[in-house]
């Protein structure tokens, strides 16, 4: 049996396919963040979970928003931002970074 037969026959697998194919209906990364995650060394998984569950979604310039989270990454704490245009469907990505400033972007709710 091939892997993707196997995919669709374990239980688990087929849970992370799916979930992953309904992140990228309900987001789409642009080019530029495709590259900025790989330059910065932020995992798609990382993305992804600041995506579907942001510790906070703060505005930004114009019609962006910053769906961003906390994060502790090799044992220091960052904030994991992603900038994000959601007034189209799917929302697009425009970039993501991480930063140690917390204290300046963190909203005050």
């Amino acid at each position: 049996m091939n892997s993707a037969a196997c995919i669709l026959w374990d239980p688990a697998k087929r849970r992370e396919l799916l979930t992953s194919i309904e992140i990228s209906v309900r987001y789409r990364l642009s080019t530029h963040v495709r590259e900025e995650i790989g330059r910065r060394e932020i995992p798609l998984a990382l993305l992804e979970a600041v995506l579907e569950r942001p510790d906070q979604v703060v505005p930004e310039r114009g019609i962006l928003k910053a769906y961003q989270s906390k994060s502790d990454i090799g044992g220091k704490m960052f904030l994991v931002r992603a900038i994000v245009d959601d007034s189209v469907d799917p929302a697009v990505v425009v970039t993501a970074y991480r930063t140690t400033r917390i204290e300046k972007y963190w909203g005050k709710p």
